[in-house]
């Protein structure tokens, strides 16, 4: 392997085969950073840029492409790693001139591990990131980003290629939320999502025209959760928490929720077509399931029009009201409080939720045949397996022990 000492001004090299290379910059060093990004598009090998812990604070524009950028375009395939402790932190300096942090050539591949990336600004796309295409996370924080153009240029995080995130919180960002197509994530291309917190940010959490796999995920307190409106793309959501969001919890993708809480969203909870609810939970939003295909669920407390609207049932779901232009099924229970205890909000990605009472009509009622093997919580489905997100454990729901699951707990 070939070992890469970059100084303030200078470059050093130790000869070996072209296998890999590793850089090493001081900490906060700005031009030792920018060196190191050039010399890793232009050699060929897998890179990693090891940052010691500190603030790398970006005065100037480096490029233009796409928009401008702090730093050279990634052409290349580089790793970042914030070292411990603390990880270090990529910044736009809050007076300079608009700019987006990062961005991804088609040609580049860019793994961020235990990097916070902030105060980007971008109206023309991805004002954190911008990614064409391959594109890891992990451990990392975006925060205090802001896209504020129309269309795909509000957002944080853009994707048109291939992304992978994970134990990551998304906080504090602004994503144009007067328009579609705009989001704190934007998928125009292939991402999947794990153990991500996306919350606080004024706009749309999630938007969606391409392929994205959600799981184990929390969506709270953004403007909108998930919305795929204007897009052609599906959504796979397990065990993630969409909650008290500032309007509507899902809308209009196309896909399957399963062993998740969609709840006390100020608007609809789902509204969407081709939707295929599975052992999931939604309540308390201004609609409950709107196009929506629905079974094992429950679905109650919604203000407006009742639980369900044009949508079916595929069976063992609970219903506390229906609309006429819902189509249910006779092993649906309607009318019937499904015995929810109080909302558990848990700092831990997906695992915020509502438990079941020892006395819930929907311990032991819903249909075996479609029953996964866990739970949100990742608790094993007991026996004939219950209606809804959470399987009932006994006198409490007992939460699994996990890892921390953002950079500040990991400090």
């Amino acid at each position: 392997m070939k070992k890469i000492q970059l100084a303030i001004f200078t470059l050093s090299f130790i000869s070996a085969p072209l296998y890999a290379a590793e850089f090493f910059c001081p900490s906060g060093n700005v031009t030792c950073l920018i060196a190191a990004i050039n010399e890793a598009n232009r050699n060929g090998e897998n890179n990693t840029i090891n940052l010691e812990p500190g603030t790398y604070t970006l005065q100037v524009i480096d490029n233009n492409t796409e928009g401008p950028n702090g730093l050279p375009s990634i052409t290349g395939r580089i790793s970042i790693l914030g070292l411990f402790p603390g990880g270090a932190t990529i910044t736009r300096n809050v007076g300079a001139t608009a700019f987006r942090i990062f961005h991804v050539a088609a040609s580049g591949a860019l793994s961020l591990d235990t990097i916070e990336v902030s105060q980007g600004v971008s109206g023309g796309g991805g004002a954190a990131i911008f990614n064409r295409g391959e594109l890891s996370m992990n451990w990392s924080m975006v925060t205090r980003n802001n896209g504020f153009g129309l269309g795909s240029g509000g957002t944080v995080l853009i994707n048109f290629g291939r992304t992978s995130v994970q134990n990551t919180e998304m906080s504090l960002n602004f994503a144009n939320p007067l328009f579609v197509r705009t989001g704190v994530d934007r998928n125009e291309g292939e991402m999947e999502i794990s153990r991500v917190r996306i919350q606080d940010n004024d706009g749309v959490g999630i938007s969606n025209i391409g392929n994205l796999i959600l799981s184990d995920a929390t969506i709270e307190r953004n403007l909108y959760g998930i919305d795929g409106i204007g897009g052609g793309g599906t959504v796979r959501v397990e065990r993630a928490a969409i909650v008290r969001n500032q309007a509507y919890g899902v809308r209009g993708v196309t896909g399957t929720i399963s062993n998740s809480t969609i709840a006390d969203n100020s608007s609809f909870g789902v509204d969407g077509t081709d939707i295929q609810l599975l052992n999931s939970t939604v309540t308390g939003n201004y609609l409950g399931v709107v196009g929506a295909f629905i079974k094992n669920s429950i679905v109650t407390g919604n203000t407006q029009q009742g639980d369900c609207l044009l949508s079916q049932s595929l069976g063992y779901n609970m219903f506390t009201e229906v609309s006429a232009s819902c189509e249910t099924q006779p092993s649906d229970m309607i009318g019937v409080d499904p015995r929810l205890g109080a909302f558990q909000d848990l700092f831990e990605p997906g695992r915020s939720h509502y438990p079941l009472l020892a006395d819930s009509p929907a311990i032991d009622s819903a249909n075996p045949d479609a029953c996964p093997e866990f739970d949100q919580l990742g608790n094993p489905r007991v026996g004939i397996c219950d209606r809804g997100a959470i399987e009932f454990q006994g006198e409490a729901t007992p939460l699994v022990e996990e890892e921390p699951t953002t950079l500040a707990q990991a400090e």
